[in-house]
């Protein structure tokens, strides 16, 4: 296990790259035996018992992707086990507030609006599904991706290229009947987002507060399409979802506020020790 241990280190990137090619196969595997299969009717509706279906799956893959970390002996490279930075976790406390009120309000809605047992199933449904999701999804992208890349690329390579691919990633949304105006733009936010993460992982030094904003935010995101379903309200029953222009700015606000956390991550690190004289 040492000397498996070393030549994964010795050569990271192509390790991280192997692990996220197992994903990519795992993910592809049902679609290439079975073919595509429309389960949201071409709308990237999400609704209850898909969620409830794809929960063992998220599990697994989450057993999966920690199993690959164990086995590379990557823990506190990945940032599952490093030290947490106090002030860089000040301002990810601070990001992490934004979409978790907008999940409280609606959560309130959900539970004030509509049938309170049901509406505490779906809530508790997409906050375990979501720890799942942020959990595997920030453990291999920003994690064994990104780590591995940074071995032997600079910084801002690891960064653009792990959330490129991260972005990519939601291509497998086009096999379950998902418009693919829906999914390119899933591909951009989501590119998007990877940057934004990175920057909450650099701050931080660690992967935990990217992996709890990663499901504040889709939790915010999913109970919102929820309580558009759930609720008896006609302003919130859109018959699908589209994609306009507009929806980009979106993706470009989050890339410009990654930017500049980086930025002030950048700036507080110490400065390289000069080399003296005598050292060479």
């Amino acid at each position: 296990m040492t000397r498996f241990r070393a030549l994964a280190n010795q050569h990271a990137r192509l390790s991280a790259l192997c692990v996220l090619a197992l994903f990519a196969g795992i993910f592809a595997l049902p679609v290439l035996i079975y073919g595509p299969v429309d389960l949201s009717n071409a709308r990237g509706m999400i609704d209850l018992p898909l969620l409830l279906t794809n929960l063992p799956v998220q599990a697994l893959t989450c057993l999966v992707v920690l199993g690959a970390v164990a086995l590379l002996g990557w823990w506190r490279v990945t940032g599952l086990t490093s030290a947490i930075d106090r002030r860089g976790l000040r301002m990810a406390i601070y990001i992490t507030a934004i979409p978790l009120t907008f999940f409280v309000i609606v959560a309130i809605l959900l539970l004030t609006g509509g049938e309170l047992n049901r509406a505490i199933l779906i809530l508790s449904v997409i906050v375990v599904f979501n720890l799942l999701v942020g959990l595997f999804e920030e453990t291999l992208f920003r994690g064994v991706v990104f780590h591995g890349l940074r071995t032997a690329h600079s910084l801002w390579f690891a960064i653009l290229a792990s959330s490129l691919l991260f972005g990519l990633f939601h291509l497998v949304n086009l096999a379950v009947g998902q418009d693919w105006h829906i999914t390119i733009f899933q591909v951009v936010n989501a590119s998007a987002l990877g940057v934004f993460f990175c920057g909450i992982m650099l701050q931080t030094n660690s992967l935990w507060p990217a992996i709890v904003l990663h499901a504040v935010w889709n939790s915010y995101a999913m109970a919102g399409q929820m309580a558009a379903s759930e609720l008896p309200l006609a302003d919130l029953q859109p018959g699908t979802l589209s994609i306009t222009p507009a929806n980009y700015i979106l993706p470009l606000l989050i890339l410009l506020s990654a930017i500049w956390i980086i930025t002030l991550w950048h700036r507080r690190q110490p400065p390289p020790v000069p080399q003296s004289a005598d050292s060479h």
